[in-house]
């Protein structure tokens, strides 16, 4: 199967960075963006027929701009978390939900930027050819769930220290005995350097 890249502007610089999902469709993150490829097979023959294509992208800027973004209060920033805040966001890493998170009952993808927010994504409508949104920013949570303080409030360097996301991993599909599926996200927060 051949990747049709012409669509993807950057190199992949992170290792581990093509990730599968069960609904058979390939993420690419890049430091620019997540691109979402899709195989198209040509015939019976799906062994060697077939090429990937890009059939969205979703761009960690564009975010940045309707969504505003996590930031800590300057006073708590050691060096190297004040060259990350003034750097652009990117991505970090990212990773496939099981099949059957999404209202679709297919796949979702959550990823994580290099100013640790942390945000679940799924497409617009179809999940082959449209386009792919933030669904939930999910760092307001982390961060409430650990201290009831702003972001922008806290003070406390240890505090501000633990809020910082850096990998991600989502759990298989658990069905419960309501019958309703379940899945679990597991994050890791860690300070810096």
């Amino acid at each position: 199967m051949n990747l049709n890249n012409g669509d993807v502007n950057t190199k992949p610089t992170i290792p581990n960075c093509l990730k599968w999902s069960e609904d058979n469709q390939i993420l690419l993150f890049t430091p620019i963006g997540i691109y979402i490829f899709t195989p198209l097979y040509k015939g019976l023959n799906i062994d060697r027929n077939g090429t990937c294509v890009c059939t969205a992208r979703v761009e960690c800027q564009e975010f940045n701009k309707e969504r505003g973004y996590f930031k800590f209060n300057n006073k708590v920033l050691d060096f190297t978390d004040r060259i990350i805040q003034e750097n652009q966001e990117t991505f970090r890493c990212a990773t496939w939900s099981p099949n059957g998170t999404s209202n679709l009952k297919g796949c979702l993808f959550i990823a994580i930027t290099t100013k640790y927010n942390v945000s679940i994504y799924g497409p617009k409508v179809n999940p082959i050819n449209s386009d792919w949104i933030e669904i939930e920013n999910m760092t307001e949570n982390i961060i409430n769930s650990y201290t009831n303080e702003k972001v922008e409030d806290i003070t406390d360097e240890i505090i501000a220290d633990q809020l910082q996301s850096i990998s991600i991993s989502w759990s298989p599909l658990f069905i419960v005995i309501i019958m309703e599926l379940i899945s679990f996200i597991a994050y890791k927060l860690m300070k810096l350097g």
